[in-house]
This record gives structure tokens, C-alpha cells and sequence, in this order.
């Protein structure tokens, strides 16, 4: 699937929606379900006099969320999931139709935190805000092409009431909505762009993005050292020393190799928010691709990098405390590294992707196949060698000119290519 024109300058991608659907449906079946289960059965549960947040959620969150929204974050949640278990007789429909008095009462004897002083006016606020009105969806421009820039529509606000003594209540639905909340507040975001949050609920958002980002690179050094890699983390470019080199264009995420390969990964960590329509997935990949003045695209920052480093890659190796390659010099992989997969991954982009679940596989493979082609390589300088063309000495005969010594440049070529790159396999000699 093409992405056309737009923010991108001019720029196409031929994004591979299916592969891209096909990575994300089985990174979720390996183990996200079971976390997001993990955090349904703990957001609905007081543990003792204390607040109790929802797990991914700091309290600096829930604290802004409730002086700017009137309800925290994890109550938000809580309602959500009692409007889930919403008490449905035999006889009922998949929804049923109440009155606001009446869903603000149910809420209350529902759920622990009701009891409190403040209870009663913290379930007045979340359903406040995660009702629908027709004045309300009136007011907004009708864009569903735009996802999360409109708070204004029933997937954020699923209390759907035409008036006050007249609300529908869909549990299922409620249960999706809560299942967006938690991804999106997790992530360090509120489902909807605008309006803009207040500026101490902006602030604690953004120091939650923050925190997930280094966290990330953190779990991904860990990854890498329990695989046996040797890995520097965090060089900024006034440290390039740490690395051997004279200078870095911008500062590196990790750095890391290992024995018994000549392949020095250089990671770029990160942990860009999911995106779901094309409006989203466009800035998406520009942000990966497209560079904007000084606004650097992703891809340009880890491409300068990578030169700052190709030509001291041995310089590089000695940081590591890595082995002497002998004949074979060390060379520069670069690598992306997300929590889960993005769209940037599948948009051909030049440099690999891959996740921190699949990152020690990955790398893995990787220099399985480096070694593979330089035992090719040396195969084909031993049938060089061995080539009657060369020890005949005929000077107009070139070794392209026998069928196995095509075969054997071909593999030689191959070799010289960067070994970090996902390229088909040589073909063996017949």
C-alpha cells in the first residue's frame, strides 16, 4: 500500500500494511494480551487507605490528571471497567438505556473509592467526561479520518446521552474504551490531541514519555549483555573518547558487540506512540524519513552516526574490549530497536528494524549469515587461485570468463556489502 503526498514533501512509501498487521497481531498474541489483563484486574482494586494507580501509570499523572480533570487517570479507568460489568438481567440487550443520576449512583456503590469524602464528585467528573451529548458531537467537526485530534466521539466518550434521563450504556463498548484509554495514558498520552491538556498534566504526560524511553534502552542493554554482548550506553557527542573516535554528529543510544563476530551493532532505541489512521501513520514515517531544516529525520540522525563511526570501527572494537578481527576488519551494523513493531519498520526504509523481544535473535542471525559469506569469500579467493585461466596467464582471459569463477565473484561481491544488511544469501556454486 502507497502512502501519498502530503506532509512528507512530495515523498511515497510503500508501506506493507499486511506484514506490518501481520508483526503487530503476533508481537500482542506472544504477550501484550496478558499484560493488558494484568493491568484490567489491578486498575479496579484499592490496596489499602493509599491510591492505587494503574501499573505503567506514575502518581504524578493520576495527581495531574485529577487537579486538571476533576478524576485521576486510574479512577477514569476504574469507572470504565464498572461500566463494563454494568449489571445486565437475562432478558436484557448488549446495551441498556438509564438515566445520568442513575449511572452516577451505580458507579458509586460499585467501586471501592466511592465511599470516600471525595468519591461521590470524582465518578461525577468521569462521567461528565466520558459522556456523549448531542450538543457536545454538534459542536465538533466531523473528521473520523483524524482519530485522536478529536476528543468529541463515542470511542473516548462512550456514554452516549441524548438527554439526562436518557443514557445507553453498552458494556462491551465501555470495555474497548477502556482498553484505548490504557493504551494511549500508558504511552504518556491522552486519547485525544485537542483540546491540549493543561500545562501540569502536559508536563507529567511528557516526563511519563520520557521515562518509558529510557527505560526502553535500559531493557535493551540488558537484553543485549544477557546475550554476551559488550555494550556502552548513552555517549554523548562531548564523550566521542569513550569511543575511540574524534567526534559524533549526535549522541549514540548503545553501542554494543560481542566475540567471535565483527559485526559492532549500532542501536538507535526507540519508542514512537502507536498510530492507527493515515493522517498518523504520515507523520509517522516522515518523522522516520523526512528531514525539515533542522528537524532531522531519524533515519539522517542514524545515518550520520553511522559515518561518524564506519571509518574507526577497530577504534570502536578496543572500547568494546573486543578481540583483534586479524585480517578481517570490524564494521558498523546500524540497528533500530522499538518496543513493538511500527510502521516505519515496514516502509523500506535503508536501515533494519527490530524489536527488543526479537533483538538477540535478530543480531543473532544476522552474524550467522556475516560468517557464512566470509567463508564464501574465502572459498572464492582459494578458486581464484586455483583458476586454470590465471596460472595459464592468457592476458585477454579474465577470470569472469569461466562459468566457476562467476559463480565466485558473485559470492565475493556479496561479501563486500555490509554484513548487517538483510540481503539474500549468495547463490552456491553448481
Amino acid at each position: 500500500t502507497s502512502v501519498s503526498a502530503g506532509a512528507g514533501e512530495g515523498r511515497v512509501y510503500s508501506l506493507d500494511t499486511k506484514a506490518y498487521q501481520r508483526a503487530r497481531a503476533s508481537h500482542q498474541m506472544a504477550g501484550e494480551a496478558a499484560s493488558a489483563g494484568e493491568g484490567r484486574r489491578n486498575a479496579s482494586q484499592q490496596v489499602g487507605p493509599a491510591r492505587a494507580h494503574l501499573p505503567g501509570l506514575p502518581p504524578e499523572v493520576d495527581q495531574a490528571a485529577e487537579e486538571a480533570l476533576g478524576v485521576s487517570a486510574t479512577d477514569l479507568i476504574s469507572v470504565l471497567f464498572a461500566l463494563g460489568n454494568w449489571p445486565l438481567g437475562a432478558s436484557d440487550a448488549d446495551a441498556v438505556v438509564t438515566d445520568i443520576s442513575t449511572v452516577t449512583r451505580t458507579l458509586q456503590e460499585q467501586l471501592t473509592f466511592g465511599s470516600e469524602p471525595d468519591g461521590g464528585g470524582r465518578i461525577q467528573a468521569a462521567v461528565s467526561l466520558l459522556t456523549s451529548t448531542p450538543a457536545g458531537l454538534k459542536t465538533a467537526d466531523w473528521r473520523p479520518w483524524h482519530a485522536r485530534s478529536r476528543q468529541r466521539r463515542l470511542l473516548v466518550q462512550p456514554i452516549a446521552a441524548l438527554r439526562d434521563d436518557f443514557a445507553v450504556i453498552a458494556p462491551h463498548f465501555s470495555l474497548t474504551s477502556a482498553s484505548v484509554y490504557i493504551n494511549y495514558l500508558t504511552q504518556g498520552m491522552l486519547p485525544w490531541s485537542s483540546p491540549q491538556p493543561p500545562a501540569a498534566l502536559n508536563r507529567a504526560l511528557a516526563s511519563l514519555r520520557d521515562a518509558r524511553n529510557r527505560q526502553l534502552e535500559d531493557d535493551v542493554a540488558d537484553a543485549l549483555r544477557a546475550a554476551g554482548y559488550t555494550c556502552e550506553t548513552r555517549i554523548r557527542e562531548r564523550n566521542a573518547s569513550r569511543l575511540g573516535v574524534p567526534s559524533l554528529s549526535g549522541e549514540i543510544d548503545i553501542i554494543a558487540g560481542r566475540p567471535g563476530s565483527r559485526i559492532i551493532w549500532l542501536l538507535e532505541v526507540k519508542d514512537p506512540a502507536d498510530v492507527y489512521v493515515a493522517p498518523e501513520i504520515r507523520r509517522h514515517l516522515d518523522r522516520f524519513y523526512v528531514t525539515h531544516g533542522k528537524d532531522k529525520a531519524y533515519a539522517d540522525l542514524l545515518g550520520a552516526k553511522h559515518k561518524d563511526l564506519m571509518p574507526h570501527a577497530n577504534a570502536v572494537a578496543d572500547a568494546l574490549r573486543l578481540p583483534d578481527a586479524g585480517d578481517l576488519a570490524y564494521e558498523i551494523g546500524p540497528v533500530f530497536v522499538t518496543r513493538r513493531p511500527v510502521p516505519a519498520g515496514f516502509a523500506g526504509g535503508p536501515f533494519p528494524f527490530t524489536t527488543i523481544r526479537e533483538l538477540p535473535q535478530t543480531l543473532s542471525a544476522a552474524e550467522r549469515h556475516a560468517l557464512a559469506v566470509e567463508r564464501r569469500s574465502a572459498d572464492a579467493d582459494a578458486a581464484f587461485r586455483d583458476c586454470p585461466c590465471l596460472q595459464a596467464r592468457r592476458p585477454r582471459a579474465r577470470p569472469e570468463a569461466c562459468q566457476p569463477c562467476r559463480c565466485h565473484l558473485s559470492s565475493a561481491r556479496a561479501s563486500r556489502k555490509g554484513s548487517w544488511q538483510s540481503s539474500p544469501m549468495p547463490a552456491r556454486c553448481g
